[in-house]
């Protein structure tokens, strides 16, 4: 138990803190009442925030470090932090390779909706694009493959008016969805706090 509380209990705060961005990006995309970001935006963004939120952890953990009387305790959260970095840097160096440029996140979109968009697709007979099936975060990505920024937008208001594949943001459903993120960002600021206040502790 004691093991547990010392390192398996930071480590996993770690690892709801860095889901922080992505609760972020979806509340501010949310507000801004629209369900499409392109996907290398929100890879940056989610990289900006990861470096900021890095920054913070380091600076935060130099006020704490004068309270860690144990040489191992130290050592630990200077390799934690190391493999963190490393992490950040080989995650989105993949990332930034094979993310395609007209690659789509479709925010708030319906779970399971996968088989409704193929539908509109071949209706519409638009071989060149492609969903990918949305998932319990509710998020689907959509890709299109030679076309114009023009052509794209036009898509776009096709599908916003569309039954069966977006939350509409004004409904209960949405409301939830947005509660939900809410919620779980509450959690991974809270994770941060418990993991400053642990740190003294081990």
């Amino acid at each position: 138990m004691d093991l547990f509380m010392k390192y398996f209990t930071p480590a996993i705060c770690l690892i709801i803190i860095g889901t922080m961005p992505l609760y972020l990006m979806r509340i501010y995309m949310y507000f801004k009442r629209w369900h499409f970001i392109l996907h290398i935006r929100s890879v940056k963004l989610s990289m900006y925030m990861h470096g900021a939120l890095y920054l913070v952890f380091n600076v935060t953990l130099l006020f704490y470090i004068k309270y860690l009387v144990e040489l191992d305790i130290i050592v630990y959260m200077y390799i934690l932090m190391g493999l963190l970095l490393v992490s950040f840097y080989l995650g989105y160096r993949f990332q930034f390779l094979h993310t395609k440029r007209t690659r789509y996140s479709v925010v708030f979109s319906k779970w399971k909706n996968r088989e409704a968009w193929q539908s509109l697709l071949d209706e519409l007979h638009l071989a060149n694009v492609d969903i990918t099936e949305g998932s319990f975060s509710f998020v689907s990505k959509i890709s299109f493959t030679a076309m114009e920024t023009k052509e794209i937008k036009e898509l776009f208001m096709t599908f916003k008016e569309q039954e069966g594949f977006l939350h509409p943001l004004n409904e209960r459903k949405a409301y939830g969805l947005l509660a939900f993120q809410a919620f779980m960002l509450g959690i991974s600021i809270v994770s941060f706090i418990l993991f400053f206040v642990l740190i003294p502790s081990l």
